[in-house]
């Protein structure tokens, strides 16, 4: 169990480290744009940095998973630049490639580490909790012994501010005995806490803009909002970023509401002397989720008031470039699941941009049993019988590059059950025509495996009403990188010819010997990449050998053991492991984590019999 968890923890390890460094860039742009309008009102950096914290709680794996989906009816095209920002956004998703043991898996020790951080990382979000839970009960209980204030010189005050203000609804008034300062608590009602004694300190000017103050606080729903940063930090207290970006709300929020106290009228030098006048009277500032008066640097704040600096409003240049940023921080992660899962969704769209289709389609349920074809081009078309429905979703949208045997299925999520069934209601035989105008490039061989690919994904789509998109999953793989003594093949030759030879699925050609039991496979004008995944038989095989050419590659294996005495064929007991297979041709094969592409089906349909 405990390497079970830890091969959770340690599978999230790289798009924790992916969000995180996400977050951080985000603010970092968040701060230039801040900084740039700095001479803008203070509610504008606010709000940015209010979404700067917000983004720590909102992956943009989120976002992806959403454009994935509007992708099923859009068409789009993965580029450079789309590889080089997917790169870039996630640093840590190919960090796991480093090779570990091939005993990784089974060796105990390796379990703790990601267990251990999961510990802390956990204790220390309850230490952050546990804090704040006993100021705000301490808080709390300041609010339960308070007496409410129904009338008096400050309520008067109050209800004229808020009627300048423009607050709908009257704010309660607890009048205590501690001597902490005024502040708004709560926040579905927030109340004034209204410490008793600060009137007698205050001339009718101060008191209405200490009060005015609190109003805004009101209004702008600051205690929610500060809220929100303390399940950030109690999430992510680890990393200073989000403590710093506490102090730059603060200062921010305090400065709105210094602003807008000024708009109402008030006049700066009752105001700032009303500050002060608090600020000697109390001698502890509220919970951060308590607005107050004081708060940020104070210092700054009386400099900002008496020198009676009006804030510039957002001229049209600066307006477009935040709704540039925000728009971008929502598009581009949208787009990237668009990009990803249309790249999929528009296979079957191919060539000179015509939907890729087969002229004739039949599909009929077999009643009468018979031999099985996984089903296979034809010189006219692809014929499959007996067989079930996940066989064509199979060549359609996994590489064959090695063979239907070489594949997992647990590389497709959400196939059901009548698709993979051996029951004889569930097989099916199916009959595709190619149009004759397609009919050339058909039984081109460097063609074909591409137009099978889109012409049985229109199929599926028209008649199955399939409707899938990839997704990312990381799981245990094998790295495949060039041996101790270098590669055992040569570089392909274009001019070569190779009589005999058939197309190998991917790209190039091969032929195989069969003598004496065993099978000898010669491949022409192969890439690594088609060998890689021709090795993954039950755990993905990643090429990093950076050996980007085509290739000639021969291996031997054993035949098949001959059929049995029901009819059945036989596996040999001697298979040669992919292992050995690498070894044959000089490269080797190291166990490591990796991410693995996953065929996510969406939406399917029995089909209508024709």
């Amino acid at each position: 169990m405990m390497n079970s968890l830890s091969s959770v923890l340690a599978g999230a390890g790289p798009a924790v480290g992916d969000h995180l460094w996400q977050s951080t860039a985000f603010a970092g742009l968040v701060w230039v744009v801040a900084w740039m309008l700095r001479r803008n009102p203070a509610r504008v950096r606010y709000g940015l940095w209010l979404v700067a914290s917000g983004k720590f709680l909102v992956p943009f794996s989120v976002l992806v998973w959403l454009g994935s989906h509007l992708a099923w009816s859009h068409r789009a095209t993965a580029g450079e630049v789309y590889v080089a920002l997917d790169t870039v956004s996630r640093p840590f998703a190919g960090a796991v490639d480093v090779p570990v043991s091939l005993e990784m898996h089974s060796a105990a020790p390796h379990a703790w580490p990601p267990v251990l951080l999961a510990a802390v990382w956990g204790c220390g979000s309850l230490a952050v909790l546990v804090f704040w839970w006993v100021q705000w009960r301490r808080i709390a209980g300041v609010m339960r012994r308070a007496e409410p204030l129904l009338e008096g010189r400050e309520v008067a005050a109050l209800r004229g501010v808020e009627r300048a203000a423009g607050v709908l609804g009257p704010i309660a008034v607890l009048a205590s005995r501690e001597s902490m300062e005024p502040g708004v608590f709560g926040l579905v009602r927030p109340a004034l806490l209204w410490p008793e004694g600060i009137s007698q300190r205050l001339d009718d000017a101060q008191l209405e803009a200490v009060l005015a103050h609190e109003v805004c606080h009101v209004r702008r729903r600051d205690n929610l909002t500060s809220l929100l940063h303390m399940v950030v930090e109690a999430l992510f207290w680890f990393h200073p970023l989000v403590w710093w970006m506490e102090g730059r709300l603060v200062e921010e929020r305090e400065r709105a509401c210094d602003e807008e106290v000024l708009r109402l009228g008030m006049q700066p030098v009752s105001y700032a002397e009303s500050i002060l006048k608090v600020c000697e009277f109390c001698v502890e500032t509220p919970l951060a989720c308590v607005s107050g008066i004081t708060g940020a640097d104070l210092k700054k704040r009386i400099v900002r008031i008496m020198a009676l600096r009006v804030a510039k409003n957002l001229t049209p240049l600066r307006r477009l470039m935040l709704g540039a940023v925000a728009l971008g921080s929502l598009i581009v992660p949208v787009w990237f699941g668009v990009v990803h899962a249309a790249s999929i969704q528009d296979d079957h769209s191919a060539t000179d941009g015509k939907r890729l289709k087969f002229a004739v389609v039949s599909i009929r349920q077999n009643k009468a049993g018979g031999p099985q074809i996984f089903g296979r081009p034809t010189p006219d078309g692809y014929a499959m019988k007996n067989m079930f429905l996940a066989a064509p979703i199979f060549t359609a949208y996994v590489p064959q590059t090695g063979g239907a045997s070489h594949y997992s299925d647990e590389h497709v999520l959400g196939l059901p059950s009548w698709t993979v069934s051996d029951s004889d209601v569930d097989r099916y035989d199916i009959s595709a025509k190619v149009d004759e105008a397609d009919i050339a490039d058909w039984q081109n061989p460097s063609k074909q495996t591409g137009m099978l690919r889109a012409m049985l994904q229109s199929m599926l789509a028209d008649r199955l009403k399939l409707v899938v998109h990839r997704s990312m999953k990381e799981e245990p793989v094998y790295l495949l990188i060039v041996g101790k003594n270098g590669p055992k093949f040569k570089e392909s030759n274009p001019a070569e010819p190779h009589p005999g030879a058939w197309p190998f699925p991917g790209g190039g050609m091969m032929s195989e010997e069969r003598k004496d039991g065993e099978i000898t496979s010669h491949f022409f004008g192969i890439s690594i990449g088609q060998i890689a995944s021709s090795l993954s038989r039950g755990r993905t095989v990643q090429d990093r050998t950076g050996l980007t050419g085509k290739y000639d590659i021969t291996w031997q294996q054993p035949a098949p053991s001959p059929p049995s005495a029901d009819g059945q064929q036989q596996s040999p007991e001697s298979e040669v492991s992919p292992f050995s297979l690498a070894e044959q041709i000089g490269l080797k094969l190291e166990s490591s984590r990796g991410q693995v592409e996953t065929l996510v089906i969406d939406h399917i349909e029995r089909p209508s019999e024709n």
